[in-house]
């Protein structure tokens, strides 16, 4: 698969380690957008044995992404995870929400974690995107052999709403199914994973869809802290229908502490060709 990763020398470690990462698990060709000045850092770090082609930065990271994803069609955006300080964020706007907002890629934020991904979670939504974030969390899931989370995030009560009371009696009530589509949506994400053999379980919360999602994410809930956040989807264009968690998207980004997967509406998984040898995961197969 084509990656664009954006050099940052701050953060050489964790983006190296996610480049290093991803080559143990799929074929890569990587595209490095890095300044003149960070040139010679680039060259000192060990990056794996990759073709790798290097692009001319200006140093906004934000808006070099957002042209070479114009330019050129990549299945993944590496970024490091650096943003602007507090006033600067207020006054200019966040680097990595710009990308959730514009980029025409799916987004992998960088952060420092764990040596392996062994967890996976997933923001589940109401919305059609749902099915389309799973099939690439799957890839990710069977590549890393991890397990997925999946977490749905009550936010806005029905009336008739009159607690969560016992979580897998909603997941198994159709008549609230109805009234609350992200609790058949996370039905049906469990399906697919459950079809393609991937170790996962379904969380139902309820408050604001931030706060409970990163609390999953952190371990607050659950106990046990995730590798990787997985949130869809952004969409730049006006014509693309709005789903559940494009509001959300850009803070959750910017707020998580750990590794962050993006997905756009509109990628396609095709060229992300495994190194790993298993069940095919191509689309029609397996559920998919």
């Amino acid at each position: 698969m084509q990656v664009l990763l954006y050099w940052d020398p701050r953060h050489a470690a964790v983006l190296t380690k996610t480049l290093m990462r991803l080559a143990a698990a799929f074929e890569l060709s990587v595209d490095v957008l890095v300044t003149a000045a960070d040139s010679a850092a680039l060259d000192r770090a060990a990056l794996p044995a990759l073709r790798v082609k290097r692009l001319p930065a200006t140093g906004a990271p934000e808006t070099d992404i957002v042209r070479a994803c114009g330019q050129r069609p990549y299945d993944l955006v590496i970024t490091p995870p650096a943003d602007r300080p507090g006033l600067l964020r207020m006054i200019l706007g966040s680097r990595i929400g710009h990308l959730v907002r514009q980029a025409p890629a799916t987004i992998w934020i960088a952060r420092p974690g764990a040596d392996a991904i062994q967890r996976i979670v997933v923001g589940v939504s109401g919305g059609p995107q749902t099915a389309h974030d799973i099939r690439l969390t799957a890839l990710l899931a069977r590549a890393f052999g991890a397990q997925v989370t999946l977490v749905h995030v009550v936010s806005q009560l029905p009336l008739i709403y009159s607690g969560l009371g016992v979580q897998p009696d909603w997941l198994a009530n159709d008549r609230m199914a109805k009234v609350e589509p992200g609790l058949a949506r996370l039905r049906e994400a469990g399906e697919l994973l459950a079809a393609a053999s991937i170790p996962h379980e379904l969380v139902v919360r309820e408050g604001l869809v931030d706060e409970e999602l990163l609390a999953v994410a952190n371990g607050a809930v659950g106990g046990r802290r995730a590798d990787l956040l997985v949130l869809g989807a952004h969409a730049p264009s006006v014509h693309t229908p709005v789903d559940y968690y494009v509001d959300i998207a850009e803070q959750v980004a910017q707020a998580a502490p750990i590794a962050t997967l993006v997905v756009h509406a509109e990628s396609d998984w095709s060229r992300w060709s495994a190194v790993y040898t298993g069940p095919s995961l191509e689309a029609g197969q397996a559920g998919f």
